[in-house]
C-alpha cells in the first residue's frame, strides 16, 4: 500500500509513483503513529494544484463548448476527431484540442504563480505575430502533473527571455507531419503514471496507425477515477473561461503563439 505524503490518498496498485491529485512522488504506508504525523504535517501545507492538461483531456467536450470544438453525436471534422474519455461517442476537434491543452497548461503555470507573460517583439516576414516571453518564478516550488510539469522543465532549462514559441518547439522536439501527437501521447504517459488508466495493448488496424488525423488516447481509461475528479476539472473550467473572459487579449497572444508554433513543426506533403 502506498499513500500520498500531501493529500493522504492511498493507492493499492504498487507500480504507481505518483499521486493523480498532486503530483506528489507516493510512499509506502507507514504505521498509524506515523500516519498521524504525516496528516498532521499535511494539514499544514497546501496542496498542490490539479492539473488543468488533464481536466481538459478528461472532460474535454466541456471545456470546448465556447471556443466550437466540441463535436456532439460523433462529429466528425475533416481535420480528424478524438474521443472523449469515457465518452465514446463524443469527439471533439483534434488539433484544436492540443493547441487548447498547451495553452491551458502555460496558463496554469501562470495562475499558480510559477511564470509570467510579457509581451515581446513580432517575428514573422508576411504574417507576424506577437512574441510572448516567460519570466520564471524560482521562488515558487510547486509541481503540477501533466504537460504542466514538462513544460516548466524546459523552462527552467532555458535561458532568461525565452518565449512560448521556443518552449513549445522544444516539447515538440523535430518536424513531423502530426506534431500535436506529441501533446496526446505525454498526456497518455502521465495517466499511465498517474493511474488513471492503463496501456491500450490491442492490435490497431494498419490503416488507423498511418491516420495521423485521429489521435485518440492510447490507454484503457480508468472511468471511475477520472469521474471522481469532476469536481475539480469544474473549477478549473471556471476559472479558464474567466481568464479567457477578462484577459481576452493574454488568452490570444497565449493561443495565436501555441498554434503558430505547431503549425511550424508541422511537414506538409505540398497536395
Amino acid at each position: 500500500m502506498k499513500i500520498c505524503s500531501l493529500c493522504q490518498q492511498e493507492y493499492e496498485n504498487p507500480e504507481i509513483r505518483f499521486c493523480g491529485s498532486d503530483g506528489q512522488t507516493l510512499v509506502e504506508q507507514a504505521n498509524p503513529g506515523m500516519q498521524s504525523k504525516q496528516q498532521s504535517a499535511a494539514a499544514g501545507r497546501i496542496a498542490a494544484p490539479f492539473s488543468a492538461s488533464l481536466a481538459m483531456s478528461f472532460f474535454a467536450h466541456d471545456f470546448g463548448e465556447k471556443t466550437n470544438w466540441y463535436l456532439a453525436n460523433g462529429g466528425d471534422p475533416p481535420s480528424g476527431s478524438t474521443n472523449v474519455l469515457c465518452q465514446p461517442n463524443v469527439k471533439v476537434n483534434t488539433i484544436k484540442l492540443a493547441y487548447n491543452l498547451l495553452a491551458i497548461a502555460f496558463w496554469n503555470l501562470r495562475e499558480n504563480n510559477l511564470i509570467r507573460f510579457t509581451p515581446g517583439a513580432k517575428q514573422g516576414f508576411i504574417f507576424k505575430s506577437t512574441l510572448v516571453i516567460i519570466e520564471l518564478n524560482r521562488a515558487n516550488q510547486t509541481t503540477i502533473p501533466g504537460l504542466e510539469f514538462d513544460l516548466l522543465e524546459i523552462i527552467k532549462q532555458s535561458a532568461p527571455g525565452v518565449t512560448v514559441q521556443k518552449v513549445v518547439q522544444q516539447f515538440l522536439g523535430e518536424h513531423s507531419y502530426y506534431p500535436h501527437e506529441r501533446v496526446f501521447q505525454r498526456l497518455t504517459q502521465w495517466m499511465i503514471h498517474l493511474g488513471y488508466g492503463q496501456p491500450d495493448t490491442s492490435k490497431k488496424s494498419f490503416f488507423k496507425i498511418l491516420n495521423g488525423a485521429n489521435m485518440d488516447f492510447e490507454l484503457i481509461p480508468d472511468c471511475q477515477r477520472i469521474a471522481g475528479s469532476q469536481q475539480a476539472a469544474q473549477i478549473i473550467h471556471s476559472k479558464w473561461l474567466k481568464f479567457q473572459n477578462e484577459q481576452s487579449e493574454v488568452f490570444n497572444l497565449l493561443y495565436k503563439a501555441v498554434k503558430r508554433e505547431v503549425e511550424a513543426n508541422t511537414f506538409y506533403s505540398g497536395d
